[in-house]
């Protein structure tokens, strides 16, 4: 957000309150600080895998990641029977034509859960998560 600390001090609105997105000045100056302190907390990193779906949150991460980190930032996509072709693909396409460093990997249905029980959420997040951090270890990464 170049050039907010540059704005007038007053309270001066943007937006359209009358629809509910009103924004102030002093808004815009949190938000420039908050997204500061999230690059300085990156800066931190030796290098970083982001679990990445193509969507907004993981997008914007690993772009600010890539910024920062260069090489060092990786996408991951966890290729799984839960996942649709379509959003691999979607994903795929994003990162080519934003020149990410992407990787993929494949979870398969975890045993543990094929009587679908009731932490079956909960089982398979984890069988994902562990499998991202085991890539993530292997690349020498231990931030995700």
């Amino acid at each position: 957000m170049k050039g907010i600390k540059n704005l007038k001090n007053s309270e001066k609105n943007y937006g359209d309150k009358t629809k509910g997105d009103l924004i102030t000045v002093s808004m815009l100056r949190e938000a420039d600080a908050k997204f500061n302190r999230f690059c300085e907390k990156i800066e931190q990193y030796s290098g970083l895998v982001v679990a990445f779906s193509g969507g907004v949150d993981s997008t914007f991460l690993i772009k600010v990641a890539i910024e920062i980190l260069g090489e060092k930032a990786i996408a991951l996509t966890v290729i799984s029977p839960y996942i649709a072709q379509w959003e691999i693909e979607e994903a795929r396409e994003l990162t080519n034509h934003l020149g990410i460093n992407h990787r993929f990997i494949e979870v398969g249905i975890p045993e543990e859960i094929q009587n679908n029980p009731v932490d079956r959420c909960y089982l398979c997040k984890g069988k994902i998560f562990g499998t991202i951090k085991a890539f993530a270890s292997e690349m020498g990464i231990d931030v995700v």
